[in-house]
């Protein structure tokens, strides 16, 4: 409950600032592993722990030991449910972690600047189109020969840039659906849910 909603938080907090989304790839890995190992160390402990309470309990019984042990697998399934906790959390950076290395080692984009960004880059490509018809529209042929040499420059710089609008705008759709997959994968850890 309570527990995974604060590291979910965390971790988002670490991630995302509003939509803003800064993801460093090298960190995250290390963060992951080193979070893996401590709670697999804390397993172990609690592991080790409950080993020795059953041999103390196999050779020492008393009203109170029987209290006192039964306090305790309580208190070592609530460290389960922790331990399951933490591991569902790790799970969910881990997917983070593969979903955005494929688009880099460091990621930062803002979502919320997609729209002024493919705007501005439509304006710059329709510009392009409107000095290609004006040219086309040009009646001296020596004027035409000397802007067609600019215009073929042109064309070909149309060209890269529709390729780099294009890539841009994958780049925003798979940070989008990237965002949408880690959001529901919240949704289900807080509900409980294996993701």
């Amino acid at each position: 409950g309570s527990i995974n909603k604060k590291l979910i938080d965390i971790s988002i907090r670490l991630i995302i600032r509003d939509n803003m989304i800064d993801v460093n790839i090298e960190n995250l890995e290390s963060f992951i592993s080193k979070a893996s190992k401590l709670i697999e160390n804390y397993e172990n402990v609690i592991m080790a722990i409950d080993k020795e309470y059953d041999i103390i309990m196999e050779n020492f019984q008393s009203k109170k030991m029987q209290v006192f042990y039964k306090e305790f697998q309580e208190e070592k399934s609530q460290k389960k449910l922790l331990i399951a906790t933490l591991q569902e959390y790790i799970k969910l950076l881990q997917a983070i972690y593969n979903r955005y290395k494929e688009l880099g080692k460091k990621i930062s984009v803002d979502l919320d600047s997609k729209e002024v960004i493919i705007e501005k880059q439509e304006s710059i490509i329709n510009n392009f189109n409107k000095i290609v018809n004006v040219s086309n529209s040009l009646n001296d042929i020596k004027t035409k020969q000397i802007v067609q040499l600019e215009i073929d420059k042109m064309k070909n710089g149309k060209k890269d840039f529709l390729k780099n609008k294009q890539e841009i705008e994958r780049i925003y759709d798979k940070v989008e659906n990237i965002e949408n997959d880690i959001h529901s994968m919240i949704n289900s850890i807080e509900e409980g849910k294996e993701i």
